[in-house]
């Protein structure tokens, strides 16, 4: 299972660097009252409401999601991927599908809303359904068949419940950490 994992995380993280959630130069311009420089100027910090602290240094930004709630951008990747998987892999599976689906677009949502600047959800949509809906080799449906950490984790994320603690608090929608 940790195999699958950790390729579900290699496979979500392009997805969603392609389409980036946060200007970070508007965020940092906007809240530049709030924003702590380091003692050696190599970098600024920013912490914003509801756990959400983002770094930029010269080699790029680091943003991390200590709520509750975990990252909102992890929770969408993984979603995305294992909606893709079900659809690909357990056709059958419609209430399975059904779902992930179903929260998948409400993490979408929430996560354009809560994006810096908020998105229209409209196009993040189209975006995400053709970044996870990329065709699959058939042995790897085959070892996922096998799996029960990921059917695990289907199921996991297809329940409601799951979204509810990610979408409870608004926050910056950035991934890390994930899983």
């Amino acid at each position: 299972m940790r195999f699958w994992l950790y390729g579900l995380a290699l496979l979500c993280g392009s997805a969603l660097q392609a389409q980036e959630l946060v200007d970070y130069d508007a965020l940092f311009r906007d809240h530049a009252e709030q924003v702590v420089k380091s003692t050696d100027g190599k970098s600024e910090h920013l912490e914003l409401q509801n756990g959400v602290t983002v770094s930029r240094y010269a080699n790029g930004i680091v943003a991390t999601d200590s709520s509750e709630g975990g990252a909102v951008g992890c929770a969408l990747m993984i979603t995305g991927e294992l909606l893709n998987i079900a659809r690909q892999c357990r056709p059958a599976e419609t209430q399975l599908q059904a779902g992930l689906e179903q929260n998948f677009m409400r993490v979408l949502r929430f996560a354009a809303e809560n994006a810096y600047p908020p998105q229209d959800p409209a196009p993040l949509i189209k975006f995400y359904e053709q970044s996870f809906n990329r065709a699959m080799d058939p042995k790897s449906c085959a070892e996922i068949q096998s799996d029960e950490g990921i059917l695990a984790m289907m199921n996991a994320f297809s329940d409601p419940l799951a979204t509810e603690s990610i979408v409870k608090m608004p926050r910056l929608p950035v991934s890390n950490p994930c899983l």
